[in-house]
């Protein structure tokens, strides 16, 4: 049997305009999406191009054996990969879709001794100065409940989308279980301090391992002699910079300005009744 399907010429031209109308949609969505993308990669170059150069301008790493680099990936859907590099085996790498959220895909160090904390931590302050307000992560270390307690212990397990009935009374290792490693940061104002005390951490933990190791000095250290007082100066450089904050300072200076134009109007419309008030008395 042979089955024949007839269409007419309405029936073509609306399915032509209805796929062209798609097509042009889509467009729209992607040179968009694109747009967002890039503005989105040039608010975070501009933060972490000012983080690179607060590490690299002080006695922190050993240079030039150990610089610390940044390269930012802008991807065709809408993401935007972040790696902060110390070698090519030690980095962090952090992804961004939006300014609301961001997450940390992936912690790598071959060095040891702290290198892959303090650059963690350098990704956990590009988050606070970019405006992100949930921060997410999977604890893939080998010892998940000793990494929640050491690099990750400014995050807290995410229970969300799990039975909250098996959280009550759990231990850490548990929890981490129950939510497969899943950890979450939800940035506050306090956040940032949190954060440059972990540094300050880092060095005192440094300065210990220096103590007891005589040879502390040798080549196969990555950390300045000096770092101490690097790390203490970038932490000085990091408090007086507020990025997000001139975000908002901006929006209050546009706010007003937004005062003042209502103000004019208002007097615009005294100074209008004054004139009707006086045509009518003149006529």
């Amino acid at each position: 049997m042979n089955i024949y399907i007839y269409m007419t010429s309405n029936s073509i031209s609306n399915i032509s305009s209805s796929n062209i109308s798609e097509f042009n949609n889509n467009s729209i969505d992607k040179s968009n999406k694109r747009t967002r993308t890039s503005v989105l990669k040039k608010r975070i170059e501009k933060i972490t191009n000012k983080i690179v150069q607060f590490v690299n301008n002080n006695t922190i790493f050993k240079k030039p054996d150990y610089t610390l680099t940044v390269d930012i990936v802008q991807k065709d859907d809408g993401v935007v990969l972040v790696f902060f590099n110390l070698t090519e085996e030690t980095y962090v790498i952090g992804k961004y879709l939006n300014t609301a959220s961001g997450s940390c895909t992936y912690v790598s160090s071959d060095l040891g001794m702290k290198t892959g904390t303090f650059l963690f931590h350098l990704l956990l302050l590009l988050n606070v100065e970019l405006g992100v307000e949930d921060f997410t992560l999977d604890n893939f270390t080998e010892v998940q409940e000793r990494g929640a307690k050491g690099i990750y212990k400014l995050l807290s397990v995410d229970k969300r989308g799990e039975d909250a009935s098996l959280f009550i009374g759990a231990s850490l290792k548990k929890q981490l279980s129950e939510a497969l490693g899943k950890m979450r940061l939800k940035l506050r104002g306090n956040t940032k301090d949190k954060i440059l005390k972990e540094f300050e951490n880092i060095m005192e933990k440094l300065e210990k391992i220096k103590e007891q190791d005589m040879n502390s000095n040798n080549s196969d250290s990555p950390w300045d002699p000096d770092f101490s007082v690097g790390i203490k100066k970038f932490i000085s450089h990091m408090k007086k910079q507020a990025f997000y904050a001139i975000v908002g300072k901006k929006h209050k200076k546009s706010k007003s300005k937004s005062k003042s134009k209502k103000g004019k109007a208002k007097k615009n419309k005294k100074s209008q009744k004054k004139l009707r008030s006086y045509l009518v008395k003149t006529k």
